[in-house]
């Protein structure tokens, strides 16, 4: 599923990484233009290539209480986080133009498909809101970042919660931003030194 990926652009905050599971688990079968009957374009999803915009984002939400047992979650995608997205469409697309693609789907409204790399312009220069892409979201992180100072983080740099006595975090959630990547070994070194000091300090 991830075979290759692209970091020409990773210094300013845009990964490309290529994964296509299959229709029933992923997002692009159900971006493909047409709706019920009309997805005649699932005849070719055998000869279809997907690519993923990753981008560090610098977004910001909040997690709060709704009713006795529920949550609202609210998050801010940025106007620079969007353009950090749009240009990893327009990337991957020029990228499968150059590798022989015949169409491009972009997953933008009102942009079915685009049918040559002079046609990628129109991802640059449209007019795209934030609520106009459509992402998914994975390895989140950062809800609870670690810091040295109460005012500006969570949890302390052994993952103790800064006002909550005997509290402590131990996940993705202490890393102070978001990356690029899956962070599934620097959460395990992570919780492996937290555990560590925790277990020194209970003996």
């Amino acid at each position: 599923m991830q075979s290759y990926y692209v970091d020409e652009k990773l210094s300013d905050g845009v990964l490309l990484e290529a994964t296509f599971p299959p229709p029933g688990l992923g997002y692009s079968a159900g971006s493909l233009p047409g709706w019920g009957r009309d997805k005649s374009l699932f005849a070719l999803y055998p000869h279809m290539a997907s690519c993923g915009s990753i981008i560090g984002d610098a977004g910001v939400g909040r997690v709060s209480p709704l009713g006795r047992h529920g949550v609202f979650i609210r998050y801010n995608l940025t106007r620079g986080d969007a353009a950090k997205v749009l240009e990893g469409i327009a990337m991957a697309a020029e990228i499968y133009f150059a590798a022989g693609a015949a169409e491009v789907y972009p997953m933008l409204p009102g942009l079915g498909s685009i049918r040559s790399a002079a046609e990628v312009r129109s991802v640059r220069e449209g007019r795209w809101r934030p609520s106009d892409l459509h992402l998914s979201a994975y390895h989140p992180m950062g809800s609870a970042r670690m810091g040295a100072d109460p005012s500006s983080s969570v949890v302390d740099p052994f993952g103790h919660v800064w006002d909550v006595p005997d509290l402590f975090v131990f996940d993705a959630s202490v890393l102070p931003s978001s990356c690029h990547v899956n962070p599934q070994i620097t959460i395990m070194a992570l919780v492996a030194r937290m555990a560590a000091r925790l277990a020194d300090s209970l003996s």
